[in-house]
């Protein structure tokens, strides 16, 4: 990433972030309605010949851990006899298993975007399927809405890199202060 002096960030894939600092007052108080430290930017997708630009924020790898954690498969296990001491060894390599962990893979990336998009997903009917705060989240019904627009992997991709950039980058800067 290269730095200037304006706040502009350039990532190693030309992603423009900006980080300004509009504070002009000392905060008084800490709500925990207020994303205070969710840095915020923005994603350029390629949709066909055009490009669209996306708010972004940063997102808490544990919130994202957390939120998938139901979703995360357990590998089939079975007990054997080494030594005369009872050891269990999981079968990552069963089919199924890895078939469910593509899947959790997949979902933890959904989460990842959907929780990094700082817009509302609406569905079909103009529900808010996912807000921007992130303080609603329908994981499938989003998933929909995801599927009826069209997004594609490689937009998922560009997204989950900026969104990754954006917060690594302020991780990194917290970190120098």
């Amino acid at each position: 990433m290269d730095h200037n002096a304006n706040g502009t960030v350039m990532a190693d894939d030309e992603q423009e972030i900006v980080l300004t600092d509009d504070s002009t007052a000392p905060v008084t108080r800490l709500s925990a309605l207020e994303t205070l430290f969710t840095a915020t930017g923005t994603v350029d997708v390629k949709v066909g010949i055009k490009t669209i630009r996306l708010p972004i924020q940063s997102v808490d790898t544990e919130i994202i851990d957390a939120f998938v954690k139901p979703y995360r498969p357990v590998a089939p296990t079975r007990a054997q006899l080494e030594n005369g001491r009872r050891v269990v060894i999981e079968n990552q390599a069963d089919r199924a298993y890895q078939d469910k962990l593509a899947e959790y893979n997949r979902i933890w990336l959904l989460a990842v975007v959907f929780h990094g998009l700082a817009v509302d997903i609406v569905d079909n009917a103009g529900q808010v399927v996912w807000s921007a705060d992130n303080s609603l989240h329908d994981l499938q019904a989003t998933r929909q809405v995801a599927k009826r627009m069209g997004l594609v992997d490689n937009q998922l991709g560009d997204i989950v890199k900026a969104i990754n950039d954006l917060t690594r980058f302020t991780e990194e800067a917290q970190g120098r202060d």
